[in-house]
């Protein structure tokens, strides 16, 4: 049995070629190569606005600054608020 291939279609089988035929290389994968102008000038690296790239670093938290403590009063709840039933008696 031909040795196992992985899954999918299997291969198709080769026709051998007559001796003597040269066979072209394959195409190339990817991006083809800029062409090298050699008689143009040398890139110069552009010139940057003196601010880094990206996104900023994060700051390191100091201990010294703490949120105020809340004000006395009454204490609100979290979440929403329970539905107040109105009152049915009639006067």
């Amino acid at each position: 049995a031909p040795p196992k291939r992985g899954r999918g279609r299997p291969p198709k089988p080769k026709v051998p070629l007559p001796p003597g035929v040269v066979v072209s290389p394959p195409r190339p994968r990817g991006r083809p190569p800029k062409p090298k102008d050699l008689l143009a000038p040398p890139k110069s690296k552009s010139v940057s606005t003196g601010r880094p790239r990206g996104r900023p670093p994060k700051k390191a938290k100091t201990g010294t600054a703490t949120a105020p403590p809340p004000p006395p009063g009454v204490k609100r709840g979290r979440g929403r608020p329970p539905k107040v039933l109105p009152s049915v008696g009639f006067q």
